[in-house]
């Protein structure tokens, strides 16, 4: 996929999960899921440790078969070792998201399997690219 393709992602994007959430400020999945939210995107966190919790104020979900409402993009923070359950609940999706592979979760294999199904798959980190597009 090309940048271009990964902005215009971002851009016409307005529901996000976010897959690897955290309570941890330090951690860049909570970075990026306050950075969403100030930007005006509805976020869904999504960890089954943290399911029924709240998350910078919203309701953590135990996995994508939860998500209340079809979201425009679903952005992983899971290593590749991690990601079993969250593939195939993706798979299941009866839409297909755009979906991001934040640094450190990139998987060749599941890429492609899943953009053989449908899906429009980037490696990279959906914060820093709506920063290039000038944020808001």
């Amino acid at each position: 996929m090309s940048h271009s393709e990964m902005e215009d992602a971002v851009r016409v994007s307005k529901r996000v999960a976010l897959v690897g959430a955290s309570m941890k400020e330090d951690r860049m999945s909570n970075r990026v899921h306050r950075y969403l939210k100030a930007n005006g995107f509805e976020v869904h966190p999504v960890n089954p440790s943290l399911a029924g919790q709240e998350v910078n104020g919203d309701v953590c979900l135990g996995s994508l078969r939860e998500l209340p409402v079809e979201v425009d993009l679903v952005t992983l923070f899971l290593s590749p070792a991690n990601q079993a359950q969250v593939l195939e609940d993706l798979k299941g999706l009866p839409y297909r998201p755009h979906l991001f592979f934040q640094p450190g979760a990139e998987n060749p294999e599941a890429q492609l399997s899943l953009e053989e199904m449908g899906f429009k798959v980037f490696p990279g980190c959906v914060m820093a690219v709506h920063m290039s597009l000038g944020g808001r």
